[in-house]
């Protein structure tokens, strides 16, 4: 069975045994059932992609990157015209006796394109490959700029085509250029899944105490119940409003309040338990010190000015 074995991402001297480019101008692309024995990347540019494995199906679109881990077997089809590029690669130059040639994979598609499945090749199925353990591969990243990757991609190609001296190295430092743009765009999309994420968490929150000014509210507890320590709650939601929750929650009940004694819907003592206030006295300290008034006092100051 094969092997895997983790490396850091500042360690890693990637070797890129294969690159080409399809740009299919009719639909139909069909790859069958194969096992491949390293890292495939493929970067659609333009159309859509199906890509199947024995647990999992999922679809790229323009814009796309995936990183097939090696051994999972997979097939992939479109029926739309598309132009992706493909290339394979280890994370680590590999030693001589577990190199093998990009020959494995242009025989597949010489001879048996168009069979239901390609067959295992068996002296691959033990060796060994790396694993980042720092980065995670994605399974479909949108990319930040496919233009960059696109050209990167077209560089790649004229040199693994032209074979000028040195092409070697050439090849290990735009396929390196390659996986730093995928670490960055991977930050950036946690970042901002991670900041989508806490913006709903905090905008359902400010939504409850939006219905919920005369319960009793215990802030630390809506905290908890929204996945949020106390202290990460109160920091985001500063961050989300300008103020922090209880402040907020003492700015819509007060403003609340005010309506409530300009409308006349009831004594000071049942406006104050309408916005979530039982003292009366608490409450009226509450609002004259936001409002400048006291509750009476603000009735009797508007109604002059009404």
């Amino acid at each position: 069975m094969m092997k895997s074995h983790k490396v850091n991402i500042n360690s890693i001297s990637p070797y890129l045994r294969h690159i080409h480019c399809d740009d299919v101008h009719v639909s139909g692309f069909h790859v069958p059932w194969r096992r491949i024995y390293d890292y495939e990347m493929i970067f659609l540019q333009s159309g859509y992609l199906d890509i199947k494995t024995e647990t999992e199906s999922y679809r790229l679109e323009a814009g796309d990157i995936h990183i097939m881990h090696p051994f999972v077997r997979h097939m992939r089809r479109s029926d739309v015209p598309l132009k992706q590029y493909s290339l394979h690669f280890d994370l680590v130059h590999p030693e001589e006796s577990v190199n093998f040639s990009e020959s494995v994979y242009l025989q597949m598609f010489d001879k048996d394109r168009y069979k239901p499945e390609f067959k295992d090749v068996d002296s691959l199925l033990d060796r060994p490959y790396y694993v980042l353990e720092n980065l995670h591969f994605p399974k479909k990243l949108s990319v930040v700029s496919p233009i960059l990757y696109a050209r990167k991609m077209e560089d790649l190609i004229d040199i693994f085509k032209r074979k000028r001296m040195g092409y070697e190295m050439d090849l290990k430092i735009g396929l390196l250029q390659i996986i730093s743009y995928i670490w960055h765009d991977t930050n950036d999309y946690m970042l901002h899944a991670t900041k989508s994420h806490f913006d709903k968490r905090i905008m359902e929150c400010i939504e409850y105490l939006n219905s919920h000014l005369a319960d009793e509210i215990n802030l630390d507890n809506l905290a908890t119940h929204n996945g949020l320590s106390a202290r990460h709650f109160r920091t985001l939601f500063r961050q989300k409003t300008g103020q922090s929750p209880n402040e907020y929650l003492v700015s819509l009940r007060i403003r609340q309040a005010e309506d409530y004694l300009l409308m006349g819907v009831g004594s000071v003592a049942e406006v104050a338990r309408k916005v979530g206030y039982q003292d009366q006295r608490y409450f009226s300290r509450i609002f004259k010190a936001k409002v400048g008034y006291s509750p009476m006092q603000y009735i009797n100051y508007r109604n002059k000015d009404l």
